[in-house]
């Protein structure tokens, strides 16, 4: 009888508690009004499906500011599988558990088995995380694009490049700037580290220039998208209230 290494099962472990813990909550409560936004912005309150252009126009015509990537998905994601709750949020459930895993990838490139072990546990663990594990909303998606990011970003700048890890590199990071504008801020981050701090070795010249190829495929959707998040701050259209016992 083969013997896995303790590290091996306990990732193992690792990944059917948080299948466990999405699962529960796929039914558990009704949903909310964000989850009824992905839900108006994919096609799923229609009585006619629609096709990934129509989710662009959506989001367009009501001016949110969100990214469409991940609304393009869930839209053929639920042309396939249906608008039922639980079809819904079973996709969030999916990358959610693809996350975790890769977190462990991450941290096993970068250092070893142990790490990757303690990253996916890190990630598994946060509350936040589980909680968007059954919620039909893009976190999942955009955590699992970062980690797929950092992952393609080591290998590129460590290892013998090849073209088509480069072309992957440029699409996961596009990919990953239209699913939210909180992406901006990630890849915006890595983008200063590569230039204040990474090491000019042989690849930083290829790199730097798939983060600009990158960020010029990004650009039709930027500019829309800081005008409206500049509108909102101007206008003060989001406010914090505050609640005491007095």
């Amino acid at each position: 009888m083969t013997r896995h290494p303790l590290w091996l099962t306990t990732f193992i472990g690792l990944i059917l508690i948080a299948v466990a813990i999405g699962a529960h909550g796929l039914l558990a409560d009704s949903m909310w009004h964000d989850e009824q936004l992905s839900l108006l912005y994919a096609g799923g309150l229609t009585d006619t499906p629609i096709n990934p252009l129509d989710t662009v126009t959506r989001i367009i015509e009501r001016e949110s500011g969100q990214a469409p990537f991940y609304y393009m998905l869930l839209s053929i994601w639920g042309s396939l599988l249906g608008w039922t709750v639980f079809a819904a949020r079973t996709f969030s459930l999916i990358v959610g558990v693809l996350a975790i895993a890769w977190a462990y990838r991450l941290g096993s490139d970068m250092h070893s088995p142990f790490a990757g072990l303690c990253s996916a546990i890190i990630l598994g663990a946060s509350a936040f995380f589980s909680a968007y594990l059954h919620e039909v909303r893009t976190y999942s998606l955009l955590v699992l694009e970062i980690l797929i990011v950092l992952t393609l970003y080591w290998r590129l700048l460590n290892h013998k490049q090849s073209w088509l890890m480069s072309v992957v590199f440029v699409i996961v990071v596009t990919a990953t700037l239209y699913t939210h504008p909180f992406a901006i801020g990630a890849i915006g981050a890595l983008g200063l580290y590569h230039i204040l701090l990474a090491p000019r070795i042989g690849t930083w010249w290829r790199l730097f220039i798939l983060f600009a190829v990158s960020g010029i495929l990004f650009l039709p959707w930027a500019v829309p998208t800081l005008s409206v998040i500049a509108n909102r701050v101007e206008n003060n259209t989001r406010t914090l209230t505050i609640r005491t016992n007095a």
